[in-house]
């Protein structure tokens, strides 16, 4: 138990804090084509949220601040 609060503690003396701050393309979204071809509306769901995660890169940046 002692070494399990021991590491821990080290763990959080390690570790730093970082806020993230995101910023999205509003133009690209706007642009998005999701239409597909489906079995059902799940299916089409599915296949536009697939889409989506591929490309977070392209619109979406993540902005990151070391924090005391």
């Amino acid at each position: 138990m002692l070494k399990k609060i021991w590491n821990h503690e080290l763990r959080k003396k390690m570790s730093k804090k970082y806020k993230c701050t995101i910023d999205v393309d509003k133009s690209h979204v706007k642009r998005f084509d999701l239409t597909f071809e489906a079995e059902d509306e799940a299916d089409a769901e599915a296949q536009a949220l697939m889409e989506v995660k591929q490309n977070l890169h392209d619109y979406i940046t993540v902005y990151t601040d070391e924090k005391d």
